[in-house]
């Protein structure tokens, strides 16, 4: 038997559909929309299965769609963002160049350009136009030639710096540096790097105690080379574990 002063303890549990759907105690005898009376035992059953419960798995999709199909009549060996003109240049097999707008533009220019790839530079209005081989080339805005450079290795790939308006480029044996003030090479390396091709070619800019670096990339293996120093750090095979 109850004593006026005491009060029944219960234990609520609040479904879903109620207001907040929290597991609480109180001493309020009143019945709610949504809220039963439960002993604790099989409260801490219900909250078990809460947590156990496995949630569905969810899918994320990209938010990238596509905003205008261009034909070509040849195949695209390469293509680069020109920011200072705002626009995308591709370079076709048959040496044929077209210009892409942002608001969906297309011109196929009348130049022939035979360069592999395109790098814009820090210099206003001007991109270099490298390999096949040893070809290096400073262009103007309009891509036609200005200057060439005399003593260009083999060339497979070209970054700018981040930091300088130096460009950087990599080949057959070889990775250097370049001033495109002067189109001279300032540092060429090529100790280490024989009977290697590079393809790919990731910057590192200089930090505190640490000099500008290079990760280049022949097959499965990539190589760490100081820039400033103009020396092969370290080299791994990342298939080797």
């Amino acid at each position: 038997m109850l004593t006026p002063s005491e009060d029944t303890r219960t234990t609520m549990l609040v479904l879903p559909g109620s207001a907040s759907g929290l597991l609480s105690s109180g001493t309020s005898n009143r019945m709610t929309h949504g809220e039963q009376k439960l002993p604790k035992r099989d409260v801490k059953e219900a909250a078990s299965k809460v947590r156990n419960t496995k949630r569905k798995p969810s899918v994320f999709t990209h938010g990238l769609y596509r905003l205008q199909h261009f034909s070509c009549d040849s195949p695209v060996r390469y293509m680069m963002y020109y920011e200072a003109a705002a626009e995308y240049i591709s370079l076709h097999s048959d040496n044929t160049v077209c210009l892409y707008t942002a608001d969906g533009l297309k011109q196929t220019s009348t130049t022939c350009v035979t360069f592999t790839g395109l790098t814009e530079t820090k210099i206003s209005g001007h991109l270099v136009g490298w390999g096949p081989g040893s070809v290096f080339t400073l262009l103007d805005s309009k891509l036609r030639p200005l200057e060439a450079a005399r003593d260009a290795l083999d060339i497979r790939v070209c970054q700018a710096a981040e930091h300088s308006a130096e460009l950087v480029t990599a080949g057959a044996g070889n990775v250097c540096v370049w001033s495109v003030m002067l189109m001279r090479c300032k540092v060429k390396i090529e100790e280490g790097l024989q009977h290697k091709t590079f393809t790919l070619m990731a910057l590192a800019p200089p930090q505190l105690k640490r000099p500008h670096r290079t990760y280049v990339v022949c097959g499965s293996v990539v190589s760490v080379v100081d820039l400033d120093g103009g020396k092969v750090l370290e080299q791994r095979d990342l298939c080797s574990g």
